[in-house]
């Protein structure tokens, strides 16, 4: 079984994100789990399966082999969302973004990272079901760091830790509305000085829409000296950030997997987060959930984590295990099995 691999995920704009890292697993693992299997990097001919890892790339004109296609989310179709500069630029950017999706119903076989990416491509997109299949994804090992932990930058007072993007659906701002309400109460000595770190290279892009609103917010309140911003935080570093946090706390109204939730779990670090989209899928029984919409969910949840040195241990324990439970090797072995399901063999 020779597949080609649309590559192009790993040089551009998703190097390192979700799309990007899932093209590079698949690249790797598929070899290794069937050897009946060569993965192909340049040249699609004589090919049996084309994976396009982005429906933006779509699928060559001639290619009369397989055509099977990743799709990792639909929030911006779902919420009508394309850009944070203007109406004329979302509608135009929405305009393409539709245009793109063309790719999706052109294929033999659609994937779909998680159940809530699959009922979303059903209803968007009226896919015949029995042509899209959830496989979820893997996650990767995060190496721990070289550095002593005090050259790393973490704070020496007690945090909670946020660590992705600045899109609209990551809910930044009812975080830190939830955080500045948490300040104004009654905290226990040792919780007085609680820091919100936020971490992520967009909260430093000081020309986006999006981080300009969250900086504005921050800046306008009475709390900014206990909002921490490091910026990109390394991955060999994350490991020592997600074990020295109180909690983890991602607030995201809308995510086709979460990869950041799976990533805190599996180092230990206590899990909140929202109930919504694919994120009780991901996550199971082990996290806490608030309300994603309602500010004093959220900051409930934080309250009773920070405050409950037991359930902490607790969620700790249940999330690496929860995480335990993906690999990139049974998101490739599941992919090879459907793909061989599909080319009838």
């Amino acid at each position: 079984m020779r597949i080609f691999i649309d590559t192009r995920t790993t040089r551009n704009k998703y190097q390192g994100h979700g799309v990007g890292v899932y093209t590079e697993n698949m690249a790797e693992w598929l070899p290794k789990v069937s050897p009946q299997v060569s993965v192909v990097r340049s040249g699609w001919k004589n090919c049996d399966v084309f994976l396009q890892p982005s429906f933006y790339d779509g699928f060559p004109h001639g290619f009369k082999g397989l055509k099977v296609i990743m799709v990792h989310d639909l929030t911006l179709l779902k919420f009508n969302y394309f850009s944070a500069r203007g109406c004329l630029v979302n509608a135009l950017r929405g305009l393409e973004y539709r245009y793109k999706l063309r790719s999706v119903k052109k294929a033999d076989l659609v994937l779909t990272n998680s159940e809530n990416t699959r009922q979303d491509v059903l209803h968007y997109l009226k896919i015949p079901s029995f042509k899209v299949k959830v496989i979820h994804l893997g996650l990767k090992n995060l190496p721990s760091s070289s550095l002593p932990f005090d050259q790393l930058g973490i704070p020496n007072e007690p945090f909670i830790l946020y660590i992705g993007g600045v899109e609209f659906n990551k809910n930044i701002e009812r975080l830190i509305k939830a955080f500045d309400q948490l300040k104004k109460q009654n905290l226990p000595e040792d919780l007085i000085d609680l820091k919100l770190v936020l971490g992520g290279r967009g909260f430093w892009q000081k020309s986006r829409p999006e981080t300009i609103k969250i900086m504005n917010l921050i800046d306008s309140s009475k709390i900014n000296n206990d909002i921490i911003l490091p910026g990109f935080i390394p991955d060999e570093d994350l490991r020592s950030w997600y074990q020295a946090t109180l909690a983890f706390v991602y607030p995201s109204f809308y995510e086709g997997f979460g990869f950041p939730v799976l990533e805190a779990m599996s180092c230990g670090a206590p899990v909140i987060t929202a109930n919504a989209s694919s994120l009780p899928e991901v996550c199971g029984d082990a996290v806490i959930y608030f309300d994603p919409y309602q500010i004093d969910s959220i900051q409930e949840k934080i309250k009773e984590i920070i405050l409950n040195e037991s359930l902490r241990q607790n969620l700790s324990s249940r999330g690496v295990l929860r995480a335990g439970q993906f690999s990139w090797e049974r998101t490739a072995r599941r992919t090879f099995q459907y793909l061989a399901t599909f080319l009838g063999r």
